[in-house]
């Protein structure tokens, strides 16, 4: 089986210094993923949550060894963190960003595969190996290191994420009964 990530990872966060980034780095560092720096123009030799930010991903490449990255830039410019991560030699990338421009999802596989780059997204929940590193919007506490991979390709609902049941793992609810009756029944005489 395949992992992605692990506590050997260097990861980068694109986007720091904004609310999401600066959230996912307060928790990745709480619970021990291996974040050594994030990447925000402008705002080069800040920190955040005690790690170093940059202006530009080849100078965050260069100065940390990363090589994987959660990028949590705003919509409008996904594409471009997309091609300057890939020019800074990251192999995988998750790419949080929502309502991207088919275009420009078509785009962004399109380089990263002829750069031989995993991206995962637009639009992407993240991977996570429990207890060792996570780029997700999955919290921590609600995963377990197990035998079992589990892969969506759709963004799982609040539920099901924090469903504790059948050995902690999470199943669909069944449909309520009302659902299943959507028109009333036709008597006939």
């Amino acid at each position: 089986m395949s992992i992605l990530v692990d506590r050997s990872s260097r990861i980068l966060i694109q986007g720091i210094t904004g609310a999401t980034g600066r959230s996912y780095a307060k928790r990745m560092v709480r619970h021990g993923t291996p974040l050594v720096g994030g990447v925000s123009p402008g705002k080069g030799g800040e920190t955040v949550e005690g790690v170093p930010v940059f202006n530009t991903m080849r100078e965050a490449v260069a100065a940390t060894g990363a090589d994987a990255v959660l990028s949590a830039v705003p919509t409008e410019r996904a594409l471009d963190a997309v091609f300057e991560v890939i020019e800074a030699g990251i192999q995988l990338m998750v790419l949080y960003s929502e309502n991207v421009p088919l275009h420009d999802a078509v785009r962004m596989r399109a380089y990263a595969l002829a750069h031989g780059m995993r991206l995962l997204g637009p639009n992407s929940a993240g991977v996570i190996s429990p207890g060792k590193a996570n780029l997700a919007d999955i919290n921590d506490v609600n995963v377990v290191a197990g035998r079992i991979g589990i892969v969506r390709s759709d963004r799982q609902s609040a539920a099901q994420r924090h469903g504790r049941e059948f050995g902690g793992l999470s199943r669909r609810r069944p449909r309520a009964r009302h659902r299943l009756h959507r028109y009333p029944a036709v008597v006939r005489k």
